[in-house]
């Protein structure tokens, strides 16, 4: 039988490996720019649409992410300052991928929309989770499903090259983001079930 090697990023690291990573990441990350130069043509105004509600569901989630990260480092700040501060920075690439996308969706002939009444009830829902463990649970399953859906968009995608650089950035930092969120799950576990 083959065994599959490890990722690296898959094993467990201590907080300072995450939070080095992710100072690094934050002093390059406002330099990366969106080339929003060449005009879309798109096939139809359906399709225009459609990726405007595409674009859209990923500004949500990048603003549910930003909004759970930064108040659950305030609670654990009291018994771990640096995942805490660790989470901040995370919940700030969330921040920058909404200001990207808040820019990105304009460039389409959009804008930001509110949500539906159905995804509006699922993250009134989740707003209301106070178990840091469950907020991160949560946050690894959105991680997870945005990494797999930005990576199959990437391959569909017009070869547009704005289109194929969003894609690229969001599909990038969520596959960083999910090994990160595992490391927060695990360290929270931990702290609430010490045994």
């Amino acid at each position: 039988a083959v065994v599959a090697k490890a990722d690296p990023m898959a094993v467990d690291r201590p907080t300072s490996f995450w939070l080095r990573l992710l100072k690094q990441r934050r002093e390059r990350m406002y330099d990366e720019k969106l080339d929003l130069s060449t005009p879309i043509e798109w096939e139809s105004d359906e399709e225009r649409q459609a990726a405007i509600a595409f674009f859209n569901a990923a500004f949500r989630a990048e603003e549910s992410g930003l909004r759970q990260a930064h108040e659950i480092a305030d609670e654990i700040a009291a018994w771990d300052p640096e995942l805490a501060e660790t989470l901040r920075l995370y919940g700030d690439e969330e921040g920058w991928h909404r200001e990207i996308l808040t820019e990105f969706i304009a460039w389409l002939g959009g804008e930001v929309r509110p949500m539906g009444r159905v995804t509006r009830t699922f993250y009134k829902l989740y707003a209301r989770a106070k178990r840091p463990a469950t907020i991160v649970l949560v946050n690894l399953m959105f991680e997870t499903i945005g990494a797999t859906t930005y990576r199959l968009a990437l391959r569909s995608a017009k070869q547009h090259p704005a289109i194929r650089q969003m894609l690229t950035i969001l599909t990038r930092d969520e596959s960083f983001h999910v090994p990160l969120n595992a490391h927060f799950l695990r360290c929270v576990l931990a702290h609430e079930q010490p045994s």
